[in-house]
């Protein structure tokens, strides 16, 4: 009895330790990834104005996220993003790296034409397929590992 009595103690502080993810949500549904500090993650999307792919690298930092770098094979794509950093193109895509800066938070509207997809080592998500066309709310944040566990 005290074996099992150990066994649910413990499967309980592991389910309740605190772990990293990616929390997408609209509203009152949410979507977490898994996402270690310092781990990377890519918001793919379809250009609006250009109808060019356009990839934007970002990694987590504790509760915040930060933009490594934006690319796509038209250059006009990469140049909307407003950054004073140099465009490089490297295989066939124009590449710039980011400025400097944290954010807590991102927005993002998922659109019909807009393919928007999001995807880190572990995971991959869809963001119409999952959500419609919604405004999302993406926040880098910790939950306990049995969040995770039963958001799969």
């Amino acid at each position: 009895m005290a074996l099992i009595v150990f066994a649910l103690t413990l499967a309980a502080a592991i389910l309740a330790r605190p772990v990293g993810v990616l929390a997408v949500s609209a509203g009152a549904d949410e979507w977490l990834g898994g996402l270690d500090d310092g781990e990377r993650f890519s918001y793919s999307f379809l250009h609006s104005i250009y109808q060019a792919p356009v990839e934007e690298e970002l990694q987590r930092e504790d509760d915040q996220m930060r933009t490594i770098r934006g690319s796509s094979p038209d250059i006009r794509a990469v140049e909307y993003f407003g950054w004073d950093t140099r465009i490089v193109r490297s295989s066939g895509v124009y590449v710039q790296e980011a400025p400097a800066a944290d954010v807590p938070r991102l927005l993002i509207r998922v659109t019909a034409e807009g393919r928007q997809r999001l995807a880190a080592g572990r995971w991959t998500l869809e963001l119409r397929a999952r959500f419609g066309e919604a405004l999302l709310d993406l926040r880098a944040t910790h939950r306990p590992l049995a969040s995770l566990v039963l958001a799969r």
